[in-house]
């Protein structure tokens, strides 16, 4: 988990988790969602039932084609998501 300060929030910081989405039509989005507490569970944030949309930082999509694209920012539909997993994390990265 890392963390980063918020504009409008000044010095606070807020824990992002790295996750990867599955949509129901195989398109595969990997990024960074911000959870709204230290120490939340990234299980308890995906599943509460308030949130109709998750917000997604530095999302790469990857396509059933294998097309990808990187963008800053996107929202995605709860309804379209199949499943959730944790991303990669720096010391999931290959040794060089």
């Amino acid at each position: 988990m890392s963390s980063k300060a918020h504009p409008s929030l000044g010095s606070a910081e807020l824990p992002q988790e790295s996750v990867v989405f599955v949509l129901d039509d195989g398109t595969r989005v990997e990024g960074n969602v911000t959870v709204p507490r230290r120490g939340a569970r990234l299980s308890d944030f995906i599943s509460a039932s308030d949130r109709d949309f998750f917000t997604v930082a530095k999302a790469r999509i990857v396509q059933t084609d294998g097309k990808i694209e990187d963008v800053a920012f996107m929202m995605i539909a709860r309804r379209f998501v199949k499943m959730v997993r944790p991303g990669p994390t720096p010391d999931d990265a290959p040794a060089a």
